[in-house]
């Protein structure tokens, strides 16, 4: 088998890290846990399913668990790199179609979002705002940036690219990296897993994410849409920080988003629009 590599970070994931391994055995050998501070058993669970595994010691968020990985990958020269979460949902079924992708592709997008699959309307909502900011600057339309299962070339531009990010916002200055290449990127369609004892409502953290990542973005970019996009950002944290609800139109798309709990928001769209993005996006 080709040499490649599975990062797959994990925070406090006792309930569902085994199930998860036990699905990965057939890529045991190319896969590596990064247990970012677990307070919980996942570790001893890593550890005791025998995966090779990276122990950061301390919590200090997804995105340094990534970089880890990634410049794990980079030590010893292995080129092809898969990301993936650690809660169950992304299933290890689609990754021979992600290593044939990547035969083609610098870049490898996971896609929840596609006509096939039917996902509560909010969460579609959530997904193209955060690509709709992206269309907004490269006129490229995609249905699903966000996702977190993603593979990629490592290359020292990558690493350097990502060596500052926090958080979740990661996975968008992956995003970043890519479109600033102007690169072709593959797509896998996937299995769209939610689990619905859960309330799905898009956490601040993220959203700021996003917003930073794609700030960094736009400071590259010049015109028009940057100078729109730059006020737009700056009211959208503002909201945020002072957990009001804002609206935002970008890429002729409404956007709405509402405070539900303390640390998330609930997004909404009109559901005409979704089918309009289909049609437009990569």
């Amino acid at each position: 088998m080709e040499n490649f590599l599975i990062i797959i970070p994990a925070y406090n994931e006792a309930r569902n890290i085994e199930s998860v391994l036990k699905g990965m055995e057939p890529f045991k050998k190319h896969t590596i846990i990064v247990n970012d501070g677990s307070t919980d058993e996942t570790w001893d669970i890593i550890r005791k399913c025998g995966f090779k595994g990276l122990n950061n010691g301390k919590n200090y968020g997804v995105a340094y668990s990534i970089i880890r990985g990634l410049c794990y990958a980079a030590e010893y020269c292995i080129k092809k790199v898969i990301i993936m979460d650690a809660d169950g949902q992304h299933n290890p079924s689609y990754i021979p179609q992600f290593l044939k992708r990547l035969e083609e592709y610098d870049f490898v997008f996971g896609c929840r979002f596609h006509k096939e699959e039917s996902i509560p309307t909010n969460k579609w909502a959530s997904n193209l705002f955060a690509a709709a900011l992206y269309a907004e600057l490269t006129g490229r339309y995609f249905t699903d940036l966000s996702c977190g299962f993603k593979g990629l070339h490592v290359d020292e531009g990558l690493i350097t690219a990502v060596k500052n990010s926090q958080g979740f916002g990661i996975i968008y200055d992956i995003v970043s990296y890519a479109l600033g290449k102007r690169a072709d990127i593959g797509i896998v369609p996937v299995e769209a897993i939610y689990f619905y004892d859960e309330l799905l409502y898009t956490p601040a953290k993220e959203i700021f994410g996003l917003l930073g990542a794609v700030d960094h973005f736009r400071q590259m970019c010049s015109g028009k849409a940057s100078d729109r996009l730059e006020i737009l950002i700056q009211d959208i944290e503002r909201a945020v920080s002072r957990r009001e609800k804002f609206h935002a139109y970008i890429a002729s798309t409404n956007f709405w988003a509402f405070p539900i709990c303390e640390d998330g928001y609930l997004f909404q769209i009109d559901p005409k629009d979704i089918w309009r993005w289909l049609e437009k996006s990569s």
